[in-house]
């Protein structure tokens, strides 16, 4: 569901993520095309909306208000996404966490027997396991110290998917202000990055917060801690799309160690360069990200390249070029036609952006629209010469 309706994607979540991804890219490059032809028409009426093309320069201005009516919102234009720009974190020991001999149980259920778990300073691992299988189980036992050990100068920050811990005790921006250090103004500028803005966001009660809002001051608080070790469980639950890349894009380029669950596979294959799963009670490591996995998992080699394609030679464009004595009418008149032609293409648009065969006519038209116009001007200044 987006801006009041839905959008029909076949597929997987991830197949969903690359096919919107596209359609995002198709949707930009649209609506980049008509600021263009606005901008190009809006020229035209400048120039010669009181002299002897008047009437033309009108036209043009009832196009403008035909793009107008139907222009395509650039993807992103007034929506706002989280702003992740994690601290420099301070650098810790070689060693970030060393856990041997790791028995860990759910009531009557074995989930590890004699595993074993060391990170090292500046890795990006992904922990995944079936459901159940005690990823969560074994991130708190790390967190509260019942498993393994940590190294020297290793601060860490845990983003729990269960229970977010929060001082409730006061408002958003009190709970900020005393989680962070953060002076009023700096607390302020940081709560807005994560779509809490304004007095009634800042001063809203902790403990009135709802899932979502929790889940995004925490994020919050991490992001501001200074942490070097970041430890986080499903982060990208209830993020939009955009918020997701935002993190994906922090997470790869954050210095520091992560580890990270998550059942999202865009984001195990941007940030984790290693991959520990849980298999038969034991922990075993992959070097890469998921896709890595996937292949050694499936007993597959790494696939090839495809071999390159020839390069055919692409025929240059001939220009629409009319060479009768009455060239300039005949020119203004394949000019109608061809933003008659535009005006019903971009009635289509108006109704499905993504229809690839009509934005192929549309760029066609348009194109031909443009040579038509630089024909009708240089005619016309011949003219006037």
């Amino acid at each position: 569901l987006e801006a009041g309706k839905s959008v029909y994607f076949p597929g997987k979540w991830h197949v969903w993520r690359q096919e919107k991804a596209a359609r995002l890219a198709m949707q930009a490059r649209f609506a980049e095309r008509q600021a263009e032809d606005i901008e190009r028409l809006e020229r035209f009426v400048a120039r010669f909306r009181y002299g002897t093309k008047s009437r033309q320069a009108q036209a043009k201005l009832k196009q403008i208000a035909r793009i107008e009516k139907v222009r395509v919102e650039a993807p992103g234009a007034g929506r706002r996404t989280l702003g992740f720009e994690f601290l420099k974190p301070a650098r810790s020991g070689r060693t970030v966490v060393e856990a041997e001999r790791i028995d860990l149980s759910a009531g009557d259920k074995r989930l590890l027997e004699d595993a074993e778990l060391v990170l090292e300073r500046g890795e990006h691992v992904a922990l995944i396991g079936p459901n159940g299988s005690g990823k969560t189980t074994l991130l708190e036992a790390l967190v509260n110290g019942r498993v393994g050990r940590f190294g020297h100068g290793v601060e860490l920050a845990y983003f729990s998917q269960h229970d977010v811990e929060l001082d409730e005790r006061g408002s958003v921006l009190e709970c900020t202000m005393g989680a962070t250090g953060l002076q009023r103004p700096q607390a302020q500028a940081l709560l807005g990055r994560f779509l809490f803005s304004g007095w009634d966001d800042h001063e809203k009660k902790v403990v009135a917060l709802s899932g979502g809002e929790r889940r995004r001051l925490a994020l919050a608080l991490i992001v501001a801690s200074g942490a070097n070790f970041l430890v986080l469980d499903e982060p990208t639950n209830h993020l939009d799309l955009e918020s997701r890349e935002a993190l994906e894009a922090a997470l790869e380029a954050f210095p520091g160690t992560v580890l990270l669950v998550s059942h999202d596979r865009a984001v195990l294959d941007a940030v984790a360069e290693r991959i520990v799963a849980i298999e038969d009670l034991s922990l075993r490591s992959y070097a890469g990200g998921w896709a890595d996995y996937a292949r050694v998992r499936a007993g597959e080699d790494a696939p090839p390249p495809p071999p390159p394609k020839e390069s055919k030679p692409r025929e240059a464009k001939s220009a629409p070029r009319i060479t009768r004595p009455n060239e300039l009418q005949q020119v203004e008149t394949a000019i109608g036609e061809r933003e008659t032609e535009l005006a019903e293409l971009e009635r289509k648009l108006a109704e499905d952006w993504s229809d690839v065969d009509t934005l192929a006519a549309h760029k066609a038209a348009r194109d031909d629209l443009q040579t038509l116009l630089g024909r009708w001007e240089e005619l016309f200044e011949a003219a006037q010469a």
